[in-house]
């Protein structure tokens, strides 16, 4: 099952309840839908929203994103810098955690949904293929004479 996107306004809630402003149970019941490492990427991104001071000017940058900083950027002192970069040239998480590991000016491989639709096209154009070859007497003979020569 795919996580739900927060909004920063969801953060700043997390946030409080994680300091412990709120009753335990509230605390209990927030942990217990969620996995230990969705705690730990909340706890990311909260440490860079206090660090870059977080503003509602930003209208690009996301928690994920905030979160892919504070993962692959140690030096937090660049923490605003690549903030300001990917607001800027509006980078889709996978841009951004291309770019933070220095890999930026290669082309980034599709991932997840988009990765299995392109595989499965080329399945499926490679199984067509195999089949028009086991009928020549079906295909044009356009495609039989250059097959041929």
């Amino acid at each position: 099952m795919k996580g739900q996107a927060c909004s920063w306004a969801d953060m700043r809630r997390v946030q409080r309840v994680l300091k412990g402003d709120s009753l335990p149970g509230v605390v209990a019941a927030l942990k217990r839908c969620v996995s230990k490492g969705a705690v730990s990427n909340w706890r990311r991104s909260i440490e860079l929203m206090e660090v870059v001071q977080i503003s509602e000017k930003l209208k690009h940058f996301s928690p994920s994103h905030a979160e892919e900083i504070a993962r692959h950027v140690q030096d937090r002192e660049q923490w605003l810098a690549w903030v300001q970069k990917c607001e800027k040239a509006e980078w889709t998480v996978v841009e951004l955690r291309a770019q933070v590991r220095g890999i930026g000016n290669q082309e980034v491989q599709p991932v997840g949904r988009i990765a299995d639709t392109y595989l499965n096209r080329i399945k499926r154009f490679l199984e067509d293929i195999r089949r028009a070859q086991e009928m020549p007497e079906r295909l044009p003979a356009e495609v039989i004479r250059v097959r041929h020569q």
